[in-house]
């Protein structure tokens, strides 16, 4: 537990890492954390050659030890241009020679980026599974609760505070069927693209492929190049939905809980204030609105990057720091919010204004008695201002319109029971059942 100005607290260690690290910073080059996924490669590839007979068994044995130690080992990238220098270097040193044969690093680096995503895009699944089960979780326990909805950054409405929590699932339904066009280009194999105009050797990689796991073969030297620039960009927008998504959601709990408190944060995801010491401050949800704006900057980069010519550009390395940092912080993101949701306090304390529910009396008598709502309303509303009462207004509205004043009176009751509208217009049950299904075939893999 850090010393923070604003004194201890027992603040979750996810939030304290997110919050520090924005501040004095934890991170390491692109490569440390792609190095994992270069060995994978090497090895496969190694035994690649191995089979096609261009190592003899002591040499690839020698290089498999040699690459499983760099893994043991605290590694140290600064001497070298990148990862790959430094693994060849390690090989090198135990069989003499380099294994770059009919290979270029922007066909493998294409391929351990996407050896990496399925890794990640793995995780992020998951989470998103899991906040999507604490969406619902949290829609079924705030059955009955009321909650203000707002257009125009002005209270709006008044609706079930679950309306909330299933919309979200309903957006995030949309999101994740993006992610099957995802995982189709991280499953297709660059190898054999070279540095753009392919292999002078007529080399067969179906083996390589299969070893490494791809389902598919680009088609063309060139695209095997440029796809990284799209495997890129897909998953950037998609990242970029997510946290928009977030954002959105960090949003509404902010203003329901500070505004309005008809929720409560847990206190263990919120930081207090160096000078102003009542105040708690949401600073997680704060940072996963800043964290979209990154994002967002991040995707404009990217979009850049995919329309250059074909081709590899030197500047396509900045993209992988871009893409792990970002999926990096998406991916806690998303297991802080789900944690967050589920310890969520709720109190059923909101009441709609009545000048909210003289919409709903003026809508209901101009449905029933067919009288044009915008002149009831304002009928009412003027009534209202020069100080009648609720009763005295209906009473008025009975003589002028010719309407049964018992009736009005009875529908006035009736109206200001009310809670709120009721905002769903369809049945949860037939969307999660449609949320499960594409879980399911997502989380196969994982």
């Amino acid at each position: 537990m850090k010393k923070y100005i604003w004194g201890d607290s027992k603040i979750d260690k996810d939030i304290e890492e997110y919050t520090i690290k924005s501040d004095v910073g934890l991170e390491r080059g692109a490569d440390y954390h792609l190095l994992p996924y270069a060995i994978e490669f090497e090895k496969a590839y190694l035994e690649f050659m191995f089979r096609m007979g261009r190592l003899n068994k002591e040499d690839y044995k020698r290089a498999l030890k040699a690459l499983d130690k760099i893994l043991l080992e605290e590694v140290d990238l600064s001497g070298y241009e990148d990862m790959h220098s430094f693994i060849d270097e390690k090989v090198r040193e135990v069989i003499g020679r380099s294994i770059y044969i009919c290979r270029s690093r922007n066909d493998v680096i294409t391929a351990i980026e996407r050896l990496y995503l399925r890794d990640t895009l793995d995780t992020l699944t998951s989470e998103l599974y899991r906040l999507y089960k604490s969406l619902e979780k949290k829609a079924i326990e705030t059955e009955g609760v009321a909650a203000p909805a707002h257009t125009h950054y002005i209270l709006a409405d008044a609706i079930p505070l679950k309306t909330y929590f299933i919309s979200y699932i309903e957006e995030l339904y949309n999101i994740i069927n993006l992610n099957p066009l995802a995982y189709n280009l991280i499953y297709t194999s660059p190898l054999g693209s070279g540095a753009i105009g392919g292999c002078p050797l007529k080399i067969d990689f179906t083996w390589l492929n299969r070893r490494l796991g791809f389902k598919y073969q680009h088609v063309t030297s060139v695209y095997g190049v440029n796809s990284r620039k799209t495997h890129n960009l897909i998953v950037m927008n998609l990242l970029s939905f997510i946290m928009g998504l977030m954002a959105r959601i960090s949003r509404d709990l902010i203003r329901l809980s500070t505004q309005y408190g008809v929720i409560s944060l847990p206190r263990e995801f919120t930081t207090g204030s160096s000078q102003l010491i009542h105040k708690i401050n949401p600073d997680i949800l704060e940072f996963i609105i800043g964290l979209h704006t990154q994002i967002s900057s991040s995707l404009q980069i990217l979009n850049q990057h995919y329309s250059e010519e074909s081709g590899y550009q030197r500047f396509l390395q900045l993209d992988k720091s871009i893409l792990i940092r970002n999926m990096k912080n998406v991916i806690v993101s998303i297991r802080i919010m789900s944690r967050l949701i589920e310890r969520l306090t709720i109190r059923d304390i909101f009441k709609p204004p009545q000048d909210l529910k003289m919409t709903w009396i003026a809508h209901e008598i101009a449905w029933r008695y067919n009288i044009e709502y915008r002149r009831l309303y304002n009928e009412m509303k003027k009534m209202i201002l020069r100080g009648h009462s609720i009763e005295d207004t209906l009473e008025k509205i009975s003589r002028s319109h010719n309407i049964d004043l018992k009736e009005l009176m009875k529908l006035m009751h009736t109206t200001f029971e009310r809670k709120y509208n009721d905002s769903l217009l369809s049945d949860l049950e037939e969307l999660t059942s449609r949320m499960e299904e594409i879980f399911s075939n997502l989380l196969k893999n994982v």
